[in-house]
């Protein structure tokens, strides 16, 4: 079930299957700023990533001892949350464990999103209440303008200035130890930005990504408090429609990792609270 929620600068629409973003709309002019999830390229809107970030080795968690069949960013982006809060300008998704969970995941559990309108910024903060070590993160994808006209240059990501660690995805879907340090600002979205797939930044990874158009003017902002990020758009030969600006906490397996769950990368161990937004202009 799809619920929308609004204020006097933004209208935005959440499904109840996965607790999943799936629009939002600056009122002042009708722009979208989501991926509408055409299967030709990408078939999700802004999925939320749980219990696990990226892939893990040969697609199984290893739990006490114990072995459990895991997809690439876990379970939760298609399971049903129930809705149990709503005012004019939040929402709030409970998924709780069930018996399905738990033969993939044999963890009790509770997640909360909780999502708000303020001005023109959208808010999300997940509760993770969990008895066993747990990864969580947030994949939302935003609309490219002009992805279609052939340009040398579609736009830019702009970051603090800093020297980052960037990982790459290796065999699998997993993480390559070629790990790199990259000095940047800006991050031109060319053609080939993604050939290598996900740019990956960590310990630390950049608090706040700007996204610009082919102008240089400023599409939206994200900003987290996750400790890895990832940027990601499919590479097709060329441009895709929209890219993603992913908090991470938590992040795929090395390659060859056949260790405990806790022992992936960024694991988190107790309940917390993780939060994330982003700001439309």
């Amino acid at each position: 079930m799809r619920t929308t929620i609004e204020n006097d600068c933004l209208r935005l629409e959440v499904d109840s299957l996965g607790a999943e973003m799936v629009s939002l709309v600056k009122k002042q002019n009708g722009r979208e700023y989501v991926w509408d999830g055409n299967p030709q390229w990408w078939k999700r809107h802004a999925p939320i990533l749980f219990p696990c970030v990226g892939a893990s080795w040969n697609q199984t968690i290893r739990m006490e001892g114990r072995e459990y069949p895991m997809s690439q960013h876990g379970f939760a982006r298609d399971m049903e949350f129930c809705l149990t809060q709503q005012t004019s300008e939040s929402l709030k998704y409970t998924l709780r464990d069930s018996e399905e969970s738990r033969m993939r995941y044999p963890a009790s559990f509770e997640l909360k999103v909780i999502i708000g309108l303020k001005g023109n910024c959208v808010t999300f903060r997940y509760d993770v209440v969990c008895d066993k070590p747990y990864q969580i993160g947030a994949h939302p994808a935003f609309v490219m303008p002009r992805w279609d006209e052939g340009l040398d240059q579609l736009g830019t990501f702009g970051m603090e200035e800093g020297c980052y660690t960037l990982s790459h995805v290796g065999e699998k879907g997993c993480i390559g130890r070629n790990l790199e340090q990259m000095c940047c600002q800006d991050i031109p979205v060319t053609p080939h930005t993604f050939d290598g797939d996900a740019l990956i930044f960590e310990t630390p990874a950049p608090r706040a990504i700007c996204l610009r158009d082919a102008e240089g003017v400023a599409l939206l902002e994200v900003r987290h408090n996750a400790p890895a990020l990832g940027l990601w758009s499919p590479a097709k030969g060329g441009y895709a429609p929209f890219v993603c600006i992913e908090p991470w906490w938590g992040r795929a397996d090395w390659e060859g990792f056949e260790g405990e769950f806790e022992e992936k990368a960024y694991c988190n161990c107790q309940s917390g609270q993780f939060e994330w937004s982003v700001t439309v202009f």
